[in-house]
């Protein structure tokens, strides 16, 4: 993790939420337990949300009370930003509050290259050789083309 990433993928985040009238943008980190990149990660959070003062900035210091407030009170997450360490568990727990793994959907953007897939890896690996997910591939093909133009 460094500064300058961890700041580009802020950025992508707060300009998503600008492009798509978004209102508020939720920081998950540990930096009281990881002192080093969690504090880098919260420390560029507030860095980068200075410059979008329009929109409004949260934070949680833990995944087990975020993961808690995630299943209690979903409406009050618009968009997390996290470091990767706690993404899997988030994804878990909001692609099971939406629909599970048959219309759940994950992207990753990057500078050159932007992989959108369905979520259900390895989920229905029984089911070889067969699409069981066709609501989560049009996601995905959705998302993808939103990304493209």
């Amino acid at each position: 993790m460094t500064y300058v990433r961890t700041q580009r993928i802020l950025r992508f985040a707060f300009g998503l939420l600008l492009k798509t009238a978004g209102i508020k943008v939720t920081c998950m980190h540990k930096a009281n337990i990881m002192k080093l990149g969690g504090s880098l990660f919260l420390h560029t959070f507030c860095k980068v949300a200075e410059d979008y003062k329009s929109l409004g900035c949260g934070r949680h210091f833990d995944e087990l009370y975020s993961s808690m407030q995630l299943i209690v009170k979903p409406a009050q997450f618009e968009m997390m930003v996290m470091p990767n360490l706690y993404s899997p568990i988030i994804f878990n727990i909001g692609r099971a509050l939406v629909s599970g793994t048959r219309c759940s959907l994950e992207y990753n953007i990057g500078i050159d290259y932007a992989p959108f897939r369905p979520g259900c890896r390895c989920v229905a690996s029984d089911f070889t050789g067969a699409n069981h997910a066709p609501t989560a591939m049009i996601l995905s093909a959705t998302m993808m083309l939103r990304h493209l133009w």
